[in-house]
């Protein structure tokens, strides 16, 4: 399989979004009440309850922090005419992104092993650059063979090629 240069870099995060609502719903059940807190805060990076779990017809719960998302559940019950107690149930909360940072260095590894331009499961942000090392149509054993890596034997010594150079109108250039 051939191979690619790799840049990696760090990750960044974009800042917390502003409050906003994500999804709502509402429900027909049988109870009147369920627990939850009077309220909650924004503390910088997470959601914190405010004031005692107990049980309510309004209130908040089901915090949910992580890294790219930190969301809340408020519940409101309600009585309709026809006897049944209803649930509004809004999932409100803040978002962020990651986004690419500095470079930290260049490697060398098979196509497909990093994203062509995006976050890996390391955490980093990888960009797919040029191949490392030129593909070529090879005529071994009377068949063509296509090469992926090559070596070059120096002094008794086979030493791995990272990469080519080839002079082109008096001008060494890197293929």
């Amino acid at each position: 399989m051939a191979k690619y240069y790799y840049d990696k870099y760090s990750t960044n995060y974009s800042a917390w979004s502003d409050e906003k609502q994500l999804s709502t719903s509402t429900t027909k059940i049988d109870a009147d009440a369920e627990n939850g807190y009077e309220g909650i805060t924004w503390k910088g990076n997470m959601y914190d309850y405010i004031g005692i779990f107990q049980r309510r017809d309004h209130g908040y719960n089901n915090i949910l922090n992580g890294d790219l998302q930190c969301s809340y559940d408020y519940f409101n019950y309600y009585l309709e005419d026809d006897g049944w107690c209803y649930v509004n149930r809004a999932t409100g909360g803040r978002t962020r992104t990651k986004t690419k940072g500095s470079l930290i260095s260049t490697i060398i590894a098979e196509d497909g092993t990093y994203p062509n331009d995006g976050i890996y499961s390391d955490g980093y942000w990888y960009v797919k650059g040029a191949l490392a090392f030129p593909i070529f149509k090879i005529k071994i054993d009377g068949g063509l063979k296509t090469s992926s890596d090559g070596w070059v034997k120096i002094d008794g010594v086979l030493r791995h090629i990272e990469g080519m150079w080839a002079k082109a109108d008096g001008v060494l250039k890197k293929i």
